[in-house]
C-alpha cells in the first residue's frame, strides 16, 4: 500500500466516523424509554427487518417516536438485527405491547431494557451508519412520530 492509499483510506475511516457520530449525536438528544433488540430464528434480509420493525410498532398502543435500525450481524454478514428506540406516552401501555409482540413471536429472541442514557443509546445504534453502507442500503431504518 501507497502512501496516497493509506491516506485516502484515513480519510474514508474518519468520514465514517464523523457521519456515525453526527446521527449518534442527533438521535441521543431525544428522549427514550425502551431499547429493543430483536433478533429472528432464522437468516433475515432487509425486508424482513422492515416488516419486522412495522409489527413491533404496530403492537404499542401509544408513543411519541420510534427509530429503527437494522444492520448486518457480526458474526453473519448475510443475515440482520434490529434495534429500535421507543419513547413512550405511557411506559406501562409500552411495556405491555412489547411484551404482547415477545409473546406472539416466541421464536425470535427480544431483549427490551430500560434506556439510562440516551445519548450513548443513539451512539450504539448508529455505530454502523457510514457513507458506504448509507448508499449500499447495508442497514435499514426509519424514524417514525407518532
Amino acid at each position: 500500500m501507497n502512501l496516497k492509499e493509506t491516506k485516502n483510506e484515513n480519510k474514508a475511516e474518519s468520514y465514517k466516523r464523523n457521519n456515525s457520530k453526527d446521527y449518534g449525536d442527533w438521535i441521543g438528544r431525544m428522549n427514550w424509554e425502551y431499547m429493543v433488540t430483536i433478533r429472528k430464528n432464522y437468516k433475515t434480509n432487509s425486508t424482513v427487518v422492515r416488516n419486522t420493525a412495522k409489527k413491533v410498532i404496530k403492537s404499542l398502543e401509544s408513543f411519541n417516536r420510534v427509530v429503527y435500525v437494522g444492520e448486518r450481524d457480526s458474526v453473519d454478514y448475510n443475515n440482520y438485527h434490529l434495534h429500535i428506540l421507543i419513547d413512550g406516552k405511557d411506559k406501562e401501555i409500552l411495556l405491555k405491547g412489547l411484551n404482547n409482540y415477545k409473546k406472539c413471536n416466541k421464536a425470535d429472541l427480544v431483549h427490551i431494557e430500560d434506556i439510562k442514557n440516551n445519548y450513548n443509546a443513539g451512539m450504539y445504534i448508529t455505530k454502523h451508519f457510514n457513507i458506504n453502507t448509507l448508499t449500499k442500503s447495508d442497514i435499514v431504518w426509519d424514524i417514525i412520530q407518532n
